[in-house]
Parts: structure tokens; C-alpha cells; sequence
């Protein structure tokens, strides 16, 4: 018999012979020519006319697919196909796509398996002009291993992509992959992969994902215990996402439950959000069929923002009366911030009345901000949806009702809706009328009619709207037409749109037209320039007319760089013309060094111009000892304008447990891009380890302040824990708006009482270099008391903040001059939870409106 070494040659040989044989078939027939065209195609583009023209790809114009088994276990594909397909940047709006897929499958042993594929697919103009493309390479191999219950596979792959865009370089990626399915018993399956992707460039995309599931049998069910990490980073982007998600079904009074976890956890350039879902699901087949109870806990957890926790309890049952069907759903909703507490419950009844739907839901929102309590109530009415003059024609109504403690609003809506088949399949015509009621404000209604009408101009998909909106109030009238027209141009929209206001006055009616009409981007000739713009006319009755034009080109002539340029025109009367332009660019040097160049020129009705010149240097901070450069440079020229040239000079650089420092010299507005009267200083300096000895210095000067700003900060072990030490002079506010004419002085201590008992206390006191009014208090006090275990003994949280340490999330309230927080939590496992909250509130000596509050809340929940 022939040995297996000697048949594993023979198939090579065999394979081998019958892959040069099929290369080289394909290139003297022409059907593989890397990324060129395989051949003109005018003769099936002049027979096609009638399809092309009216916008439909077609497809199958070349196509052939050949399997072989040239040995036992040897199996050859080779497929290709090309066709017309609509591409918006081509000529006519039509391009070559073509696909080219060469496979090999070996089958080594009963259970290995090689398997090697190419593919191939490149998309050309008409002019036989690459457009893009893409080339991968796989070679495969799968292990199959165990039998019954316990069978399974290794695959084993790697594909190497290149991916091509007109003339520009390609993009090259490898992805190695390894997977692995195996079953541990019966019931029970492992599925587990591994992913890398690589570019060879070091600011490409490198890509690690691991990714793991084990199924598993519940009393309910199959179930699934998942989690996968994934790292990813390009150029100065990172990102890194972490998922853990477990399902397991149960069986629950004759019903199936069901209990999930979920947690993501999500990083993107150092701004991490972490969110977690809890569920449990129960059926009340007791009770009535197809009812259940539900309960979810959703926290949400973000870097430098407050944690956000939400609760939802649900009840839902169906009901059927005077022979209709429906269901109900009650539901109690809590969510928690700091210094945020908001419950409420939601009723949804809905009913089918003539097999339409028929909703009734109300609201109550209970809510305490900075101890601040609020009400919110809210009752919504959707009728069902009645049909007339047959099924299309339809009537609708809807009521909405908040009121937000003594402040009500209203506002019921009908709408009528009627298609107009003459005009085309999809035209249509609505009118609705809206009222909104306010207590104590005038009743305002607001009726519309609209009118569209799709259509099709020379095979390119538009659509025509008119529109008729009127308001009014008491005293008061306005009427509004509007007509707008889109159409598609290489899949880009023109848009026409024309207005006109009519509002009456004492003086007559004051009228307004408004045109406008928006160009669709086009390319400049090339693939990496394209050039759109906008036109604007506004015409008043009893004002001069307005015209704006605006043009704006971008570019990309070389990878690295980015170009953008931007022309206005002002016309708001005689004599009153501005133009603008604006060119910014931006070049990457590296994968952290990037210049950005900027320039503008104002013309004003006497034809002066003023000029702005900016540059812009930037090298990011990469590591400790790495070196953050900003610099910029800004001049100026034209009438007004005899300002010098100004520098911003930022760097930080170091490692802050040897020595980290901070500079910082501006001396211009980066938002209005004026000279500043007094240019801006910043100095940090900080050694130390936070868990050793840290010391910290801050100078600061800047516009308008009228002392400079000095400050020393130390922390150091001490007392069992962390002390902090501050010195400041002349700081700013809360806000960090206005300096105060004082000295603050810090003390803090954060430390371990006993157990898992955490105390953090902080003390500050202000001297004022200034006669200070009596109101005004100048020593602060933060008391901070977190620890235990709610299944042991119960879990306690106490926090006294007065004066500065009070947060003011909302800058538009006051903030209170104390507040006290207290909430303990004890759960006896399954059987119950307890929850005591204490809240406080004092407000400030000056806000006279504002009274004292104090809220105590005490609940109970049991599971049965």
C-alpha cells in the first residue's frame, strides 16, 4: 500500500501543478491583473443603457465560479465576478466593481484541515482609473480533537489586508486569530478567541482582543457566563473596552425567571465610564397568566463626573374588558447623584380599540436637588388612530399635561394625515393644530399644513415640501410659507429653499422673504479636493435686504495634511459689504508632533482689511520623562490693528515623584484671538510620591487680576494617614472667575479609623485683607465618615460640608451654607434591606428667600 508520506507528495505535487496551471490561465486570459482593470467594458455599458440610465445597478454583467477536486481531501474554487454599480464620485455616477477569489482546501488528516484563500476586489471609473481596492491573504488551519459531549476545534488563521484609495499609499493591516470550541460535558460549551491586528506603520491601528463564553445548564434554561477585553490604539488614540455579562435562566413558580449581570467598562484617551446593569426577572403565573415582576440596577460610573445609579422596579400584567385586550405596567423609578435624589412611579395602560392602540400613561417625579425638592407630574392621552375615506386617510389625537410644582402646561394636539396618490406614490398631505397652556401666560396655537411630493428629475431621486405654519397669541399673529426642494447629485443634496413671514404690527405687516439655496460638495477634479457652498437672501419690508455667500474647499493633497478654506460675502445694504476670508491648516510631522497654520482677512464697506496670522506648534506628553511642547505665534495687520506680534509658550515635562513642571506664557485670547493687556503666567512645580511626601507650588498671574496668585501645598503620612497642608494667596472663587482679597489656609486628613471605616476631614480658613461684612464666613469645615458592610453590622455614610467644600453643580442656584448627609443601609441577605437617609440643608445669611430643609426618609423592602 502507498505510504501516507508518499500520498501526501503525490497531492502536493498534484496541487501545485493544478494552482500554476489556473495562475497562469488567469493572467493569459487576463482575469488577474493586480488592482488594473481587467479589460473595457463598452460594449456591455452600450447594451445596459436603458438600466443604467435609470439609476440601477447591474449586476452579473461577468461572472463565472469553478469548484475542482483534484484529489481526495483536495478541493480548488476559483470565483469571479464584475458589475456595474452606481458610485457617487465617478463619471455618470457609475464604476467597475470586481471580485476575484482563488480558495484552497487540504484535508491533512479526518481531522486537520488547511485551508489558504485569496480575494481580491477593486472598484474602477469608466475611464479604467482605480477608484479604491482591497487584497487579503488567509491561510487556515482547523483541528478538530474529542468526540460526543466533549468534542471540539483549534482554528488557527492569519490574514494579511492591503487596502488601496485612488494613488495613495495602501493601508496594510495583519490579523492573527486563534479559536478554540469545546464542549465539557453535556450541557456545558467553551468558546474562546483571540484576535491581534497590526499595522506596520507605528501610528497605524494595533488592535488585541480576547474574547471568552462558557454555556452552561440553570434550572431555567441555558446559560452564559461571557467576557471579552479589547485594546486598541491609533496614532495618539486610545481605547480600551472591557465587557462582563452573565445570564442564567430559572425556574420560578412554574414560570421561567431569569437573573443578569452586565458591566462595560470603557476607556478612550484616559476618560474612563463604567456601567453596570442588573436584572431579575420573575413571572407571576399565580397570579395571572403573562404577568411578571422585574427589577434592574443600572449605575453608571464616569472620570471626573458624578456617579449616576438608577433603579427601576416593574409590575406588568395584561387585562382584557368589554371584550378588548391590553396590559398594564406599573413601575417605581430611583435615581441617585450626589447631592441628587429623585424617585417616581410610572403607570402605562394601553388597550386595542378596533385593533388600534389606545394609551393612557401618568408620571410623578419626586426630586431633591442641594435639597431642593421638586414635583413633577405628567399625564399623556394617544388616541387610537381612526381611519377615514377608507384605511390611508387617518385622525389622531394627543394630550400631554406636566405640571412642575405650581406651574402647569398643556398641550393637546390633533393631526390629520391624507396621501395624494395623483400627485405620486408617496406625496402626502398633514395639518395639525397644537396648543400650549401655560397658567398665568397667554394661550399659544401653532396650526401647520404640509404638503410633500416625491418625484424623480432625469433619474435622480427629489422631493418637493410646502409648508404653512401659523401662530398665535393674544395681540399677536404670524403666518409662515415654506418651500423647499432637495435633489440627490452624486449623492450629494442641492437644497432650494424659499420663506416667507408675514407678522402684522401697528405700522402694517411686516414681511420677510428668505431664499437660499445649498450646492452639493464637488470634487475639484481630483479625489482629495472637493469645493460646496451656500447662497442667502433676506428680504424685509421695512429694512434693507441682506445677502450672505459663503464657499468653503477642503483638501487633503498629501496624507499628513489637512487644508481648509472658507470665503464670505456680507451684503446688509449699500455701502455695508464685508468679506471674510479664512484658510487653516493642519500638517502631522509625527505621532505626536503636529503644526497647525492659520490665516484670516476681513474687507470692510471702505475696502480696508485686517489680517490674522497664526501658527501653531504642538508635541504631546508621552511618558515621564518625555517632554509637552505647545507653542503658537500670532500676528496682525490693517487699520486698528497696530498690535505686535504675541507668543503662547506652554510646556510640561518630568515625573511628579521627582520633578514635574508647568509652564505657561499667553499672550493672546485663543477664543476672540485679540492681544491681551497683560499676558498670562502659570508655573507648577510638584515632587513627591501622593503615598510619601508631596509638596506642590502654583503661581499664577493673569488680565485683570489684581494681585498675583501664589500658593504651596504639602501631604505627607502623618496621624495614620494622609495629611494635606495648603497655603494660597489671592485665589479665585468657586467659579474661577474673581480673585478674593485673601489668604486661604488648608488643613486635611484622610485616614483608616478601624475596620474598613474611612474619616476624611478638611478645615480651611480665609483672612481677608479687607474689612469682611458680618454675613460673611471665614472658616470652612468637611467631615467625611464611609465604611462598613451592609450584610455585617449595616454600611454608614456621613458627610458635613459647609461653605467651600459644598459642591454647586447648577451655577445659576445659591449654593447652601451647610449641608448634611447621612444614610445607613443593613441587608439581612435575602430577606430584607433597610434604608434611613438623613438630608439637611441651611441656606446662605444673604438668600432670604430660601428657607431651612431637613428630609428624613425611611424605607423597608422585603422579598417574598
Amino acid at each position: 500500500m502507498m505510504s501516507t508520506r508518499l500520498r501526501l507528495t503525490i497531492l502536493l505535487g498534484m496541487l501545485l501543478c493544478t494552482w500554476g496551471s489556473g495562475l497562469a490561465y488567469a493572467q493569459e486570459a487576463g482575469l488577474w491583473e493586480g488592482f488594473q482593470p481587467n479589460r473595457p467594458r463598452v460594449q456591455g455599458l452600450l447594451q445596459t443603457e436603458g438600466a443604467w440610465a435609470a439609476n440601477q445597478p447591474v449586476a452579473d454583467i461577468d461572472s463565472y465560479d469553478l469548484s475542482i477536486t483534484a484529489a481526495p481531501g483536495l478541493d480548488l474554487h476559483h470565483n469571479y465576478k464584475q458589475s456595474l454599480v452606481q458610485h457617487n464620485n465617478a463619471l455618470l455616477g457609475k464604476a467597475w466593481e470586481e471580485k476575484l477569489i482563488d480558495g484552497l482546501s487540504l484535508e491533512l488528516t479526518p481531522r486537520t484541515k488547511l485551508a489558504i484563500s485569496q480575494e481580491t476586489s477593486t472598484l474602477t471609473n469608466l475611464q479604467q482609473t482605480l477608484l479604491s481596492g482591497t487584497e487579503s491573504r488567509t491561510v487556515s488551519l482547523i483541528q478538530a480533537f474529542g468526540s460526543g459531549d466533549s468534542s471540539g476545534s483549534l482554528h488557527l488563521a492569519q490574514t494579511k489586508l492591503q487596502q488601496f484609495s485612488g494613488a495613495g499609499d495602501p493601508q496594510e493591516l495583519t490579523t492573527h486569530i486563534m479559536a478554540l470550541q469545546t464542549g465539557l460535558g453535556e450541557g456545558y460549551d467553551l468558546a474562546a478567541k483571540l484576535t491581534n491586528t497590526d499595522s506596520p506603520k507605528v501610528i497605524g491601528l494595533h488592535r488585541h482582543q480576547v474574547e471568552a463564553s462558557l454555556a452552561l445548564p440553570f434550572s431555567g434554561g441555558d446559560g452564559q457566563i461571557a467576557f471579552s477585553k479589547l485594546t486598541e490604539s491609533e496614532g495618539i488614540h486610545d481605547k480600551q473596552v472591557k465587557t462582563t455579562d452573565l445570564v442564567a435562566p430559572l425556574a420560578l413558580f412554574g414560570g421561567q425567571g431569569k437573573a443578569e449581570f452586565h458591566q462595560n467598562i470603557t476607556s478612550k484617551d484616559g476618560q474612563e465610564t463604567e456601567e453596570r446593569t442588573v436584572r431579575l426577572f420573575c413571572p407571576l403565573e399565580s397570579v395571572r397568566s403573562g404577568s411578571s415582576l422585574s427589577y434592574s440596577l443600572e449605575p453608571v460610573h464616569r472620570k471626573n463626573a458624578p456617579t449616576q445609579q438608577v433603579r427601576t422596579t416593574a409590575f406588568q400584567t395584561p387585562l382584557g374588558f368589554l371584550g378588548t385586550t391590553g396590559d398594564l405596567s406599573l413601575k417605581r423609578i430611583t435615581v441617585r447623584e450626589p447631592n441628587r435624589y429623585e424617585h417616581g412611579y410610572d403607570a402605562h395602560l394601553t388597550t386595542q380599540v378596533q385593533g388600534q392602540s389606545l394609551s393612557l400613561r401618568t408620571r410623578v417625579k419626586h426630586i431633591s436637588n442641594n435639597g431642593t425638592p421638586e414635583t413633577v407630574r405628567q399625564l399623556t392621552l394617544d388616541t387610537p388612530t381612526l381611519h377615514l375615506l377608507g384605511d390611508e386617510t387617518t385622525l389622531e389625537y394627543h394630550l400631554h399635561i406636566t405640571k412642575h410644582d405650581d406651574q402647569e402646561v398643556q398641550r393637546p394636539r390633533l393631526a390629520f394625515a391624507t396621501p395624494l396618490h395623483f400627485m405620486g406614490d408617496k406625496a402626502g398631505l398633514t395639518h395639525s393644530i397644537e396648543q400650549i397652556e401655560r397658567k398665568r401666560k397667554p394661550t399659544q396655537e401653532l396650526r401647520t399644513t404640509a404638503l410633500q411630493v416625491p418625484f424623480n428629475m432625469f433619474g435622480t431621486p427629489a422631493k418637493f415640501e410646502q409648508n404653512r405654519m401659523t401662530m398665535r397669541e393674544p395681540n399677536q399673529y404670524e403666518i409662515r410659507y415654506r418651500s423647499y426642494l432637495t435633489i440627490l447629485i452624486s449623492g450629494e443634496p442641492l437644497e432650494l429653499e424659499r420663506q416667507a413671514i408675514n407678522i402684522p404690527t401697528d405700522n402694517g405687516i411686516n414681511r420677510q422673504r428668505r431664499f437660499f439655496i445649498q450646492t452639493p460638495k464637488f470634487q475639484l477634479f481630483t479625489d482629495w479636493a472637493g469645493i460646496k457652498g451656500n447662497h442667502l437672501i433676506n428680504e424685509y419690508s421695512q429694512r434693507s435686504t441682506q445677502r450672505s455667500t459663503n464657499i468653503n474647499l477642503t483638501a487633503q493633497p498629501i496624507k499628513r495634511l489637512d487644508l481648509a478654506a472658507n470665503y464670505q460675502i456680507q451684503d446688509d445694504g449699500p455701502g455695508q459689504t464685508t468679506r471674510f476670508r479664512k484658510v487653516t491648516g493642519r500638517l502631522d510631522m509625527g505621532k505626536h508632533l503636529a503644526l497647525n497654520a492659520r490665516f484670516e482677512q476681513h474687507n470692510s464697506q471702505d475696502d480696508s482689511a485686517t489680517s490674522l496670522r497664526h501658527l501653531y506648534l504642538t508635541k504631546d506628553k508621552i511618558g515621564a520623562s518625555s517632554l509637552g511642547v505647545q507653542v503658537g505665534y500670532i500676528t496682525w495687520g490693517g487699520p486698528g490693528k497696530d498690535w505686535a506680534p504675541a507668543n503662547d509658550v506652554r510646556f510640561a515635562w518630568g515625573d511628579p515623584e521627582k520633578l514635574d513642571v508647568k509652564l505657561q506664557f499667553t499672550e493672546y485670547d485663543q477664543k476672540k484671538w485679540q492681544r491681551l493687556d497683560q499676558p498670562v503666567v502659570r508655573l507648577a512645580l510638584e515632587h513627591g510620591a501622593p503615598q510619601g511626601l508631596n509638596m506642590k507650588l502654583e503661581y499664577a498671574d493673569q488680565p485683570g487680576r489684581p494681585a498675583r496668585e501664589r500658593g504651596l501645598h504639602f501631604a505627607l503620612p502623618a496621624l495614620g494617614g494622609t495629611m494635606q497642608l495648603g497655603y494660597v494667596e489671592h485665589p479665585l472663587d468657586r467659579h474661577g472667575k474673581n480673585v478674593l482679597p485673601a489668604t486661604w489656609y488648608d488643613f486635611g486628613l484622610s485616614r483608616q479609623v478601624f475596620g474598613d471605616i474611612t474619616l476624611d476631614v478638611g478645615y480651611r480658613y480665609c483672612d481677608f485683607s479687607q474689612p469682611v461684612s458680618p454675613e460673611q464666613v471665614t472658616q470652612f469645615l468637611k467631615l467625611k465618615i464611609v465604611g462598613g458592610q451592609e450584610t455585617k453590622g449595616g454600611k454608614v455614610d456621613i458627610s458635613y460640608l459647609s461653605g467651600d467644600f459644598v459642591p454647586q453643580p447648577n451655577p445659576k442656584k445659591p449654593v447652601p451654607a451647610s449641608v448634611l448627609d447621612l444614610k445607613y443601609t443593613r441587608e439581612w441577605g435575602d430577606r430584607g434591606r433597610l434604608i434611613l437617609t438623613l438630608q439637611r440643608r441651611i441656606p446662605p445669611a444673604n438668600a432670604h428667600d430660601l428657607e431651612r430643609s431637613c428630609e428624613g426618609r425611611l424605607e423597608y423592602s422585603m422579598a417574598f
